[in-house]
């Protein structure tokens, strides 16, 4: 008869809870939890607008958004995504940037370099950009990079710590006869 017993010393335990660690670490990177964005409008603070002066505009969580939307199909999502719309409205060029709740990163492309142009009757433009790559992503025009370095390194590292604890795993796996 054979019975196969697995035993996990404390430093394979530790390796597995830091594995588990960096991946919530990746996720939370990737789907921008709690991100925090500049909320004003040029309308109401002309430091607002562009180039844009935020020495007396806070860094607002998304989770406490004084301008979350409440209507029932979006009142429980969680903004993951930062946006700055740039629009021209008789003649006069607006920015206004807040918590995105829909819609995808460069608006459907994943890339924030790229926004959304759209021309409207009555010499109407509005230039919309979605970005999440960081917090205080909406500051300016879209960024020129991602944290595609940490997430990169992150799994390398969580690579590492997974090979190492599968192979303390099976040199711990014994069998008895």
């Amino acid at each position: 008869m054979v019975h196969s017993f697995n035993f996990l010393s404390l430093s394979s335990k530790l390796q597995c809870f830091s594995l588990i660690s960096v991946l919530i670490l990746i996720l939370f990177t990737c789907t921008g939890v709690s991100i925090k964005c500049w909320l004003c409008n040029s309308r109401t603070d002309p430091k607002c607008a562009d180039p844009f002066v935020n020495e007396s505009i806070p860094l607002n969580d998304c989770v406490n958004d004084p301008h979350k939307p409440t209507t029932p199909e979006l009142a429980n999502r969680v903004a993951t995504m930062c946006r700055k719309v740039r629009q021209k409205v008789d003649n006069e060029w607006r920015v206004i940037r807040s918590c995105a709740y829909l819609g995808e990163v460069g608006e459907g492309t994943g890339n924030e370099n790229v926004c959304r142009y759209t021309r409207g009757s009555y010499n109407i433009f509005i230039e919309t950009c979605t970005c999440n790559s960081k917090d205080g992503c909406n500051f300016a025009n879209p960024p020129n990079g991602s944290n595609f370095a940490l997430i990169f390194f992150s799994s390398i590292i969580s690579l590492y710590i997974f090979s190492t604890t599968l192979s303390c795993h099976q040199h711990h796996s014994t069998t008895i006869h």
